[in-house]
């Protein structure tokens, strides 16, 4: 088998939508001869927790952890933990001077993300784990985009190495940063980083067409599109409760306070005006 190392920073028992993707590639890698190496945080800092994924982990894939530490960790023994969700790095998006002010610090003092004091203990340590296990073969996931700059950095050292950067989400044209209140300093720096992966990479993967035309605009050579899928084998077991005579209209994905699909709904009030939406059996998922 060849092997193949996976920088990511979400791996199981974390759940959500940042480990899917590349939990179901290792899970089926091995059935192609290859084999993942999974190199990802021994403590990291997230608020959504799925064991279940665990089970999905084949026997053939390899878990390197190192230990992290993040500003997140500091600013929760000070102030304590936020009810809110942090995993996307904001704190919260009303409109208080607090929340301004630690929204403000993420976006401008830790770029791209707080996982950037991962970074050089991690390139420390992969280089000589490359050596030792004859790895040719490095793919990074983000965001966090500081996966990124790891990879960038073995690159860099090893120019050998055949690398893959997958990004789930952009980089600098992401939505969310526009609640980081980022400086000219801070959104020039994002943009140089992420210029360097798109050059240096030899490969950008990301999950939609239109995605794939924003990185070749930014620099990139190299693009394709793997879109996200599902796992048939998630759907062994599963018998609908929706009629087969329903319309059903889903969205998989993350709404939040910027994306909000106003055009969808304001189509949903103008058809209610002309015949009950009710009367015809569609059901929405979100």
């Amino acid at each position: 088998m060849k092997k193949v190392l996976i920088i990511s920073y979400y791996w199981p028992p974390s759940g959500g939508s940042g480990v899917q993707r590349w939990l179901k590639f290792a899970k089926y890698l091995p059935k192609f001869y290859w084999k993942p190496i999974i190199y990802t945080p021994e403590n990291p800092y997230f608020d959504l927790m799925d064991n279940s994924l665990t089970a999905e982990i084949p026997n053939e894939v390899e878990v390197v952890k190192t230990k992290i530490w993040e500003p997140y960790y500091l600013k929760d023994k000070i102030f304590g933990k936020s009810k809110n969700s942090q995993t996307s790095g904001l704190i919260n998006n009303t409109f208080t001077v607090k929340n301004y002010f630690f929204n403000w610090i993420r976006g401008n003092c830790f770029v791209p993300d707080p996982k950037i004091f991962w970074i050089k203990k991690s390139i420390d340590f992969l280089l000589k784990y490359i050596n030792q296990n004859n790895i040719e073969y490095v793919v990074s996931t983000g965001p966090p985009h500081s996966m990124h700059l790891i990879a960038l950095g073995l690159k860099k050292k090893n120019k050998n190495l055949k690398w893959i950067a997958d990004f789930r989400d952009p980089w600098s044209k992401l939505d969310l940063l526009d609640n980081f209140h980022l400086s000219y300093f801070a959104k020039n720096k994002n943009k140089l980083l992420e210029k360097k992966v798109l050059c240096k990479a030899n490969l950008i993967l990301t999950v939609s067409e239109i995605w794939k035309d924003d990185f070749k605009k930014l620099g990139a050579k190299n693009v394709k599109v793997i879109t996200n899928g599902y796992d048939d084998s998630d759907f062994n077991n599963y018998t609908s409760k929706t009629s087969k005579e329903k319309f059903v209209i889903g969205h998989y994905g993350l709404i939040n306070h910027l994306r909000n699909p106003k055009n969808f709904w304001k189509a949903l009030d103008e058809m209610n005006l002309y015949f009950s939406i009710h009367n015809y059996n569609i059901k929405i998922f979100f």
